[in-house]
């Protein structure tokens, strides 16, 4: 944009020049009467350039110009970008001194998920809550999750994405992922619940709605499902329960399949 107006000045002194010429053309008309100049039209046909006598650009040459700066985008489009950062190595989120991913929910949990029996949750309240505190949390894992230092923990509660389902029949998933210092104390933390021990998460409730009672009943005799595992520096702790707590045998199918999906949907992969 600059070359063209620096142009467009360039061109008008040329325009000046001839004028002047035809002043002074004028003024000596009758002077040239003797070579056989009749009228001060001839005069002006035999001073008038026969060409253009300047390099400025013409529309031509503006074209030519748009053609060059094409043809140098097209240049910077096909050519590899340099400045384009390198993916983030893996490792930066082993240590909270290099891990970049904020604390949040967007960045921790999903909006959703599908079990593998095809029954579709959402999330319905999330948030930073103190590490341990969830509703019938076990013993063990708060003092595993004190022993390693866990302060916050970002927690997703989930319901049955149906608007059929009736509150017998709502699941409630709560998913806590709690970011340690390293992930050699997640494993700490892992190393101290045994596979298949009487270990709990606990669970959180919306502060409205059909689950809103859930973590003031008895959650300790309902049949619930839970699963714990690492991403890194996160530690994934989920529990699953139906609503109204249900202890029948046979919600047990229901309530696994929605922790194990929750499980895999969780932890900071939603970053990116």
């Amino acid at each position: 944009m600059v070359d063209g107006r620096e142009d467009e000045k360039g061109a008008r002194p040329e325009e000046l020049s001839f004028g002047a010429i035809m002043a002074v053309a004028a003024s000596v008309i009758t002077v040239l009467g003797f070579l056989g100049f009749s009228n001060f039209t001839q005069v002006r046909e035999f001073l008038a350039p026969s060409g253009p006598t300047s390099s400025a650009p013409t529309a031509a040459g503006e074209t030519t110009t748009t053609e060059d700066e094409t043809t140098t985008a097209s240049e910077e489009t096909t050519s590899p970008d340099s400045s384009e950062p390198e993916p983030d190595d893996p490792a930066d989120l082993d240590d909270s001194a290099s891990d970049p991913t904020p604390f949040t929910a967007s960045a921790l949990l999903a909006s959703g998920f599908t079990t593998d029996q095809g029954t579709e949750y959402a999330l319905v309240s999330s948030g930073g809550k103190p590490c341990g505190q969830s509703a019938g949390m076990s013993p063990d894992v708060r003092a595993a999750l004190d022993a390693y230092g866990c302060s916050a923990a970002m927690v997703g509660v989930y319901l049955v994405d149906s608007d059929t389902a009736s509150a017998d029949e709502q699941v409630l998933v709560s998913v806590q992922v709690m970011p340690l210092s390293s992930a050699t104390a997640v494993e700490g933390v892992r190393a101290n619940l045994a596979e298949g021990g009487s270990w709990d998460f606990g669970i959180w409730c919306p502060g409205s709605g059909v689950a809103e009672q859930t973590c003031s009943g008895d959650y300790a005799s309902a049949v619930k499902a839970g699963r714990v595992s690492s991403d890194h520096r996160y530690l994934i702790g989920v529990s699953a329960v139906y609503a109204n707590l249900n202890s029948a045998s046979t919600s047990r199918p229901w309530v696994t399949a929605a922790a194990r999906a929750a499980t895999r949907a969780s932890g900071p992969d939603n970053a990116g």
